[in-house]
């Protein structure tokens, strides 16, 4: 497997936190999350920066299962941002 970052992500998008459901920053290849303190919704935030539903999952999939994981690739996932690609136990074999 490559140890690229997934070629189309940008340098940060805005998503909701899985523990607390608060909003959350990402950015690109780091595997925090900052929470943030916003008036606009999440969703509002990203269009503003041109990011869709499949790009936020795979900034979120990079930030909490790993960069180099498919869970990063925006093609992986559908419109909604639901994971479509392959699950854990088929990536190495």
């Amino acid at each position: 497997m490559s140890n690229q970052i997934p070629v189309g992500l940008p340098d940060s998008c805005y998503s909701i936190g899985p523990r607390t459901g608060a909003p959350v920053q990402i950015y690109r290849g780091d595997s925090t999350l900052y929470g943030v303190h916003v008036r606009e919704s999440v969703d509002a935030l990203n269009a503003r920066h041109g990011v869709d539903r499949r790009t936020e999952a795979a900034m979120m999939g990079g930030a909490t299962k790993g960069w180099e994981s498919p869970y990063a690739d925006p093609a992986h996932y559908d419109d909604e941002g639901c994971y479509t690609g392959p699950r854990e136990g088929d990536i190495d074999g």
